[in-house]
């Protein structure tokens, strides 16, 4: 496995990356497959903005010397839901995606201990990170060490009910 940053001339393909993936695992969550949200999130404009902002990384996943997915830290973010912890103390890993090609491969594992040795270069005391309560990734996290520290609740109207519910997950560090 290999982590490569993501440099703002290819925001086209990691826009291209991010929707094939998505579709591959979350179109079921959508009353309309998820058109909007992908549009929103994952429109070339939408990652250009974010690839060029400091406190953000993004880091294309790669197995083989193949692109199979990517994973989006914030660096400068706090869980809100605990407003108690600290904004430097913390790393947000915001998206971890991987192609259904490169699941169940280790791959998971290692990029979330890769973010977790940045987080303590960083010096940083906790990772955390927000996982949908349905989604099998609860379990995973927890192996991982992850605690459930909050509920919080997705207000996207084009969601199906049953799937807008989320859990905090943190990991302290030291």
């Amino acid at each position: 496995m290999q982590l490569e940053r993501i440099h703002l001339d290819e925001a086209d393909e990691l826009s291209r990356l991010s929707r094939e993936i998505y579709a591959q695992h979350y179109l079921h969550l959508w009353y309309e497959s998820g058109a909007w949200y992908m549009e929103t999130r994952y429109g070339a404009e939408t990652l250009a903005l974010e690839i060029s902002d400091a406190g953000v990384g993004y880091y294309w996943i790669k197995s083989e010397g193949e692109k199979c997915g990517f994973l989006k830290l914030i660096f400068s973010g706090f869980p809100k839901e605990l407003p108690e912890l600290s904004l430097e103390d913390g790393l947000e890993v915001e998206r971890i995606y991987l192609s259904r090609d490169a699941k169940g491969k280790g791959l998971g594992r290692e990029v979330m201990q890769w973010a977790e040795n940045l987080a303590l270069e960083l010096g940083r005391d906790f990772v955390f990170l927000y996982v949908m309560d349905s989604s099998d990734a609860f379990s995973f996290y927890e192996k991982m060490g992850y605690s459930k520290a909050a509920d919080k609740r997705l207000d996207f109207d084009k969601m199906k009910p049953a799937y807008r519910g989320m859990y905090l997950m943190i990991k302290k560090l030291v």
